[in-house]
C-alpha cells in the first residue's frame, strides 16, 4: 500500500472561512481563532491579523491590544471534524480507502489508485 497524507493546520481558520468569496473584505479584516476558556489564546490567525502582530499562543488580550478591530471566534471542533470528514468522503472518488489520521490530517490510499 501506498499511502498519502493531507495535513491541514490551518483548519480551524478555514471552517469559518468556508464558503467565503476569498476577495470578500472579511478576508482581509483581522480574524483569529482562539482557545476558549477562561484565559483564551489565540490558536491561529489570518494574514491581516499576523501582520498586525497577533501569534499563536498569545492571550486575547494581547491581540485586542495590538489590533482592536480583529475579530475572534471559539475553536469549533464539531466543525473541523465535519470538515474533515467531508474531505476523506470527497477523496473516496479518487481511491479506495481514506482515513481521518489525526484532528488536522486526513489518509488516502493510493496504491490502487496507480
Amino acid at each position: 500500500m501506498l499511502w498519502i497524507a493531507l495535513w491541514l493546520p490551518s483548519l480551524p481558520l478555514d471552517v469559518f472561512a468556508r464558503g467565503l468569496d476569498p476577495r470578500a473584505q472579511v478576508q482581509r479584516q483581522p480574524f483569529a481563532v482562539t482557545s476558549g476558556g477562561r484565559y483564551p489564546q489565540v490558536v491561529i490567525a489570518n494574514a491581516a491579523a499576523r501582520a498586525a502582530g497577533v501569534k499563536r499562543g498569545q492571550f486575547v488580550s494581547a491581540a485586542l491590544a495590538l489590533t482592536p478591530d480583529i475579530a475572534l471566534r471559539d475553536r469549533n471542533p464539531a466543525a473541523e471534524s465535519a470538515a474533515l470528514g467531508d474531505l476523506a468522503t470527497f477523496m473516496l472518488g479518487f481511491t479506495p480507502q481514506t482515513s481521518i489520521a489525526a484532528t488536522d490530517a486526513v489518509l488516502a490510499d493510493l496504491g490502487a489508485s496507480l
